[in-house]
């Protein structure tokens, strides 16, 4: 989900009881969406989108991994292209 309309994305996953069951990627943080991430409604956040292969690397393992049953991890912190 990119920045601009992660905070609609947010609300709309509270108000349908859906936030912390659907997982949501954002990119960037700014104050008005640090809440949703601290409540795990934003379960990560991309802050390398500059390193597309990465990010594209990254969304296939989790695909792969989906597709197995195999679940995410809880919360997942990137910083400067390495996944934390």
């Amino acid at each position: 989900m990119n920045t601009v309309n992660c905070l609609l994305v947010c609300r709309a996953l509270e108000v349908h009881v859906l936030a912390g069951k659907v997982k949501l990627i954002t990119t960037e943080l700014f104050a008005d969406m640090a809440p949703y991430f601290h409540k795990g409604t934003v379960t990560a956040l991309d802050l390398s989108a500059t390193n597309i292969a990465m990010v594209g690397q990254l969304c296939s393992v989790w695909l792969i991994n989906l597709t197995n049953k195999i679940p995410l991890p809880p919360t997942v912190y990137f910083s400067s292209g390495v996944v934390m």
